[in-house]
Protein backbone atom coordinates (compact mmCIF):
# COMPACT_ATOMS: atom_id res chain seq x y z
CA UNK A 1 0.00 0.00 0.00
CA UNK A 2 1.65 3.27 -0.94
CA UNK A 3 1.07 6.48 0.92
CA UNK A 4 -0.14 9.96 -0.09
CA UNK A 5 1.88 12.03 -2.51
CA UNK A 6 0.68 15.31 -1.57
CA UNK A 7 0.58 16.65 2.01
CA UNK A 8 -0.71 20.24 3.56
CA UNK A 9 1.51 21.37 6.06
CA UNK A 10 -0.90 24.20 8.45
CA UNK A 11 1.69 26.81 9.45
CA UNK A 12 -0.69 29.68 9.46
CA UNK A 13 -0.87 29.86 13.23
CA UNK A 14 0.56 33.02 15.62
CA UNK A 15 2.41 31.10 17.72
CA UNK A 16 1.14 32.78 20.82
CA UNK A 17 1.93 29.85 23.67
CA UNK A 18 5.60 29.57 21.97
CA UNK A 19 6.72 33.56 22.81
CA UNK A 20 8.79 34.81 23.36
CA UNK A 21 10.48 32.88 20.44
CA UNK A 22 7.73 33.99 18.16
CA UNK A 23 8.10 37.16 18.72
CA UNK A 24 9.78 38.36 15.56
CA UNK A 25 8.95 35.10 13.27
CA UNK A 26 6.35 32.01 12.61
CA UNK A 27 6.20 29.37 14.66
CA UNK A 28 7.38 27.20 11.93
CA UNK A 29 11.21 28.99 11.89
CA UNK A 30 11.61 28.58 15.55
CA UNK A 31 14.97 26.40 15.20
CA UNK A 32 15.18 22.72 16.94
CA UNK A 33 18.33 21.40 16.92
CA UNK A 34 19.63 23.80 14.62
CA UNK A 35 17.10 23.49 11.54
CA UNK A 36 13.82 25.55 11.57
CA UNK A 37 10.63 23.51 12.29
CA UNK A 38 9.51 23.30 8.76
CA UNK A 39 12.51 22.00 7.70
CA UNK A 40 12.05 18.83 9.70
CA UNK A 41 8.47 18.83 8.45
CA UNK A 42 9.15 18.99 5.34
CA UNK A 43 12.19 16.35 5.12
CA UNK A 44 10.00 13.95 7.06
CA UNK A 45 7.38 13.90 4.43
CA UNK A 46 9.80 13.72 1.83
CA UNK A 47 11.23 10.64 3.47
CA UNK A 48 7.64 8.99 3.66
CA UNK A 49 7.14 9.39 -0.06
CA UNK A 50 5.25 12.68 -0.17
CA UNK A 51 5.71 14.53 -3.37
CA UNK A 52 4.11 18.08 -2.76
CA UNK A 53 3.70 19.79 0.08
CA UNK A 54 1.17 22.63 0.44
CA UNK A 55 2.24 24.89 3.39
CA UNK A 56 -0.64 27.65 4.15
CA UNK A 57 0.80 30.94 5.56
CA UNK A 58 -0.38 33.81 7.44
CA UNK A 59 1.46 35.36 10.69
CA UNK A 60 5.24 36.24 9.11
CA UNK A 61 4.14 34.84 5.92
CA UNK A 62 7.18 36.93 3.91
CA UNK A 63 9.68 35.49 6.11
CA UNK A 64 8.16 31.88 5.50
CA UNK A 65 7.65 31.88 2.08
CA UNK A 66 11.38 33.64 1.66
CA UNK A 67 12.60 30.65 3.77
CA UNK A 68 10.92 28.20 1.66
CA UNK A 69 12.04 29.71 -1.60
CA UNK A 70 15.63 29.79 -0.69
CA UNK A 71 15.58 25.89 0.80
CA UNK A 72 13.91 23.68 -1.92
CA UNK A 73 16.66 21.94 -2.26
CA UNK A 74 13.96 18.52 -1.04
CA UNK A 75 12.94 16.23 -3.64
CA UNK A 76 9.39 17.52 -2.90
CA UNK A 77 8.12 20.18 -5.45
CA UNK A 78 7.38 23.67 -4.89
CA UNK A 79 4.59 26.08 -5.99
CA UNK A 80 4.62 29.53 -5.99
Amino acid sequence: MSGPKTAMVLAAGLGTRMRPLTNDRPKALVEVGGRALIDHMLDRLADAGVETAVVNVHAFADRLEAHLQAGRRRALSRRS
